[in-house]
């Protein structure tokens, strides 16, 4: 795999074009946002320089910032800041917006060069804000605003009332969270290897010689497989299904989305792959060490499609 030189070229932060009305301030975390691991969720969009709209660098960059602000609007606590851990301070302080250019390509292969040129769209948002729907729904209404369809969907911040915050002193929600190397991973597979691996533990409960289940005794065998299985998936979260191949903020749609490394080992994020193939790309994020095992399972990897 080759590695990018990506530069920063400017800073700025954006913040709602109207300013968030008194009673909705004050923003309750739900006991769920109190135990989320404080990281960011990494989303990027990839579009093609060669496409059918042409837009010039610096207006696309303008109406972004411009949409993004009036997208802000409906979705204010991201614009806030989380205090204590226990709320949202919803103050319009803005979201930090960078312009980074591609400098250098090196490719893992010397034979390799980059044929296609991308433009993309970056979206990071703290996860203890915004879970997978909620990120979801951002970049949907972002495009919508974007469009100047009149058509958006509103997220509601009332998930306090269901799952009050409680006192979680000594509580650390960064566990995970390591400065060690972590070695990411992107694996594809295709609709039918999917297919095939649901269908592996299905023939692994019945019996050689019929097909009657193999149950055990006791009603144990729901925890027996979870502590069989928790060691080696960790964490997991899943954006497939959601219409992320779908945000055309006016120039076409993404060819490609992803994702990046993240610094928490035992993860895995399932996205769904590009083109209508219907199969999805796991990013797995190991210690450098458990990476070379995972890499040496010939089994599973026969499973994973060639990119």
């Amino acid at each position: 795999m080759g590695e990018i030189e990506v530069e920063v070229i400017s800073t700025d932060t954006i913040k709602p074009s109207s300013p968030t009305p008194t009673h909705l301030r004050h923003l309750l975390l739900s006991f769920l946002d109190q135990v989320l691991t404080p990281i960011f969720t990494p989303i990027v969009l990839f579009y093609p320089m060669d496409g059918d709209v042409k837009v010039d660098t610096i207006e696309r960059s303008i109406w972004l910032k411009k949409t993004l602000s009036k997208t802000l609007i409906q979705f204010y606590p991201l614009a806030g800041r989380v205090k204590d851990n226990l709320f949202i301070d919803c103050n319009d302080q803005g979201v930090s917006y960078f312009e980074a250019q591609v400098n250098r390509y090196r490719p893992g292969n010397p034979s390799q060069y980059l044929q296609v040129w991308w433009d993309s769209n970056w979206c990071l948002l703290s996860h203890k804000v915004a879970d997978a729907l909620l990120v979801v729904m951002f970049d949907n209404g972002w495009v919508a605003v974007a469009r100047r369809d009149t058509d958006v969907l509103c997220p509601r911040f009332g998930l306090a009332k269901l799952f009050p915050p409680i006192n979680l002193s000594g509580f650390n929600p960064s566990t995970g969270i390591t400065k060690e190397k972590i070695v990411t991973r992107r694996s594809v597979f295709s609709a039918s290897s999917v297919a095939s691996l649901r269908e592996k533990p299905k023939k692994s409960l019945h019996d050689p010689a019929g097909d009657e289940p193999k149950y055990k005794d006791g009603p144990s065998i729901d925890g027996e497989l979870l502590w069989e299985y928790c060691p080696v998936c960790d964490n997991n979260t899943k954006h497939g299904r959601f219409p992320l191949y779908e945000a055309d903020f006016g120039w076409g749609k993404p060819i490609w989305v992803g994702s990046a490394s993240l610094p928490f080992k035992n993860l895995i994020l399932f996205m769904d792959s590009s083109g209508t193939n219907g199969g999805i790309e796991a990013w797995i994020n190991l210690m450098e060490e458990d990476m070379g095992k995972f890499q040496g399972d010939k089994e599973l990897l026969s499973f994973v499609s060639p990119t």
